[in-house]
């Protein structure tokens, strides 16, 4: 199985953390380096004082030290240079924020949109047309029972006028049921099965 590339975020978060690594490294290693310099001065002191007190001559052994003290303050001051340089250079920082932004917008978006929304989008286009095509086909419905509720009513005497009932919808209940309505516009709006047709979805 071929591997996985890595995409332009994951790229630059692996950067940042090598970078973080690498700053924590530097950190650690002039931690170190002032810890033993620290150490040979105390122990530099101590031998002095040890000398004092026992009034034995450590110049030999205090010499020797001095310069061990010498060579740790230089060792000290390197590891400092060495992270002033790095940090100048940033050998790691090779990809930018504006790259990730310029692969989101330039590859991540066009393949999301392929892979996940346009399907999304075929079917809210197949849905409003048959949507738009069966409110048409209901008004069309509705047309031909006034037609036919005309004619009969034309035969009949005004009294009977309203005796004939209706077929179209009539209360609020039932547009409601069939019609998209301003509801359930706000509810999918939040991603929300709109109220009036939760009884209707199959649990």
């Amino acid at each position: 199985m071929a591997k996985k590339t890595m995409t332009k975020l994951e790229e630059y978060k692996a950067q940042k953390a090598a970078g973080t690594k690498a700053a924590e490294d530097f950190q650690r290693r002039i931690a170190q380096a002032d810890e033993d310099y620290q150490a040979l001065k105390a122990k530099h002191e101590a031998l002095i004082r040890e000398s004092i007190v026992s009034g034995v001559d450590k110049t030999a052994e205090l010499d020797e030290l001095a310069g061990q003290i010498d060579a740790a303050k230089k060792a000290c001051e390197r590891r400092r240079e060495e992270q002033r340089v790095y940090s100048a250079m940033d050998p790691l920082n090779t990809i930018t924020p504006q790259d990730v932004i310029n692969a989101f917008n330039n590859e991540v978006i066009p393949a999301f949109k392929k892979e996940r929304l346009e399907p999304v989008l075929e079917r809210l286009l197949a849905a409003k047309l048959e949507y738009a095509a069966a409110v048409i086909d209901y008004h069309t419905a509705v047309s031909e029972f006034e037609d036919s509720r005309a004619e009969n009513r034309a035969e009949l005497a005004q009294t009977h006028y309203y005796k004939f009932n209706d077929a179209a919808l009539n209360t609020t209940k039932e547009t409601d049921r069939y019609f998209i309505k301003q509801a359930d516009i706000n509810d999918l709006n939040m991603a929300q099965m709109p109220e009036s047709i939760k009884s209707e979805v199959k649990k």
